[in-house]
């Protein structure tokens, strides 16, 4: 299986943002827009460097678009099959870093959607638990096979996806973990899976 990458380098990251300009206006219509999808990146990033409670509002936002998204794009299950609300955050902030102050929050979130959805599960994949020690995680068995695919890809020794995470795959990600200066969990979390998936790209 071949691992789908994100964004190769910050260009086409950047790309997102140009192409969320038209957002709004694709198929020639007009739409009500709701809640945090309506307020500024000036407004988005000042609560997210201040820790404010408001940050709540852009994460709820996120999690219903990409809900509805997921409801209505054909051969879509989850966009974003591992990443957390917070790292969604951190995408956005990303690409608000590099807009006007005054771009809608809508506009600026459709760019980290242009970036997710190529790589986007699209069908259902059971949910398992993965475990090192103490430490615990959940993901997609889908997500698991494209991070031992990227773990075959940088040169590692991995028998075909099993459907799981065995016990040899777990010491081979803590192995690619040290050498990127992660912190060695075993366990996909979610800056390991942003240095596979996103390497070199924001």
């Amino acid at each position: 299986m071949q691992v789908v990458r994100f964004a190769a380098d910050k260009k086409q990251f950047a790309r997102g943002l140009t192409a969320a300009t038209a957002y709004a206006a694709e198929e020639n219509r007009k739409f009500g827009i709701k809640g945090g999808g309506l307020q500024t990146c000036g407004k988005f990033m000042d609560a997210m460097e201040t820790g404010s409670t408001e940050v709540a509002l852009y994460g709820g936002w996120i999690e219903g678009f990409i809900t509805a998204q997921n409801q209505h794009n054909e051969d879509t299950y989850d966009i974003a099959p591992w990443q957390t609300t917070n790292t969604l955050l951190e995408l956005t902030k990303s690409l608000c870093n590099q807009a006007r102050p005054d771009t809608r929050f809508i506009d600026t979130f459709a760019g980290v959607f242009r970036i997710l959805f190529p790589a986007r599960l699209q069908s259902e994949s059971a949910v398992v638990g993965i475990s090192n020690g103490e430490a615990r995680s959940i993901a997609y068995v889908e997500v698991l096979n494209r991070v031992q695919q990227a773990l075959r890809d940088d040169g590692y020794e991995i028998a075909d996806n099993t459907g799981g995470v065995d016990q040899a795959p777990i010491r081979q990600l803590m192995d690619y973990q040290r050498k990127n200066g992660l912190v060695a969990t075993g366990l996909p979390d979610q800056p390991t899976l942003f240095a596979m998936f996103f390497k070199n790209s924001c």
